[in-house]
């Protein structure tokens, strides 16, 4: 995961490598989505909350969801013949293993 602010930076990896884009009519294509490396396939997710100084290393087999407080409903005020309901949860993300994901720091 990068800031939009990189990814002209990870698109370069391309021409770097002598790479061509298809040119189709008058649009020209220049954008990564996958990486292979000796390391397996980076899947490339631009994320506009990110940080531009950091890139995020994740992978999703060792990422599960966490439930702090379980699902709820609570009935609300009624409201004619309408009734209300508020359903009540606490999620979050859980890395299984910390040593599966890693961080990439960015210096200008």
């Amino acid at each position: 995961m990068t800031h939009p602010s990189q990814a002209t930076n990870i698109a370069a990896f391309a021409t770097a490598s002598g790479r061509n884009r298809d040119i189709e009519g008058t649009e020209l294509y220049n954008a990564i989505d996958l990486i292979v490396s000796p390391f397996g396939e980076l899947t490339v997710v631009i994320d506009r909350f990110m940080s531009d100084d950091h890139a995020l290393l994740v992978d999703p087999e060792y990422m599960t969801v966490a439930t702090l407080r379980p699902l709820t409903t609570e009935r609300l005020a009624r409201d004619g013949d309408r009734e209300s309901v508020q359903l009540i949860t606490e999620l979050t993300a859980y890395a299984s293993h910390d040593e599966a994901h890693g961080m990439v720091t960015i210096t200008a």
